[in-house]
């Protein structure tokens, strides 16, 4: 089991605040503790009973820590084909024409 903490981050965005002068304690690959340096604690139960133990310290210089931004979203499946689209783009029409005739062309929904 290993304990990290990163230090001196300029700011820190959790993804919803951003703090400044901020630190983060990770165990084992996961986030345990993050915010402002000022507050990180003395112990955290089941993790690390004096902070001093910690395996291993890094100073990011200031910089900026980021969570990893994932967009998880999906599309519905389009079933059909495009051919009439490409004709019409390929034939000159506009955007404004070709969407018109594609929103003329979609059964409406139940």
């Amino acid at each position: 089991m290993t304990v990290r903490l990163l230090t001196n981050i300029g700011r820190l965005w959790t993804g919803t605040d951003v703090c400044s002068n901020a630190a983060v304690l990770i165990h084992d690959d996961r986030i345990v503790w993050a915010g402002p340096a000022s507050d990180l604690p003395q112990s955290v139960p089941g993790i690390i009973d004096d902070i001093v133990d910690v395996d291993h310290v890094e100073n990011l210089g200031g910089g900026l820590v980021t969570p990893g931004l994932i967009d998880a979203h999906s599309h519905p499946v389009y079933a059909g084909n495009r051919w009439a689209e490409l004709a019409m783009r390929t034939s000159g029409s506009s955007h404004s024409a070709i969407a018109a005739a594609a929103a003329a062309s979609t059964p409406p929904s139940p």
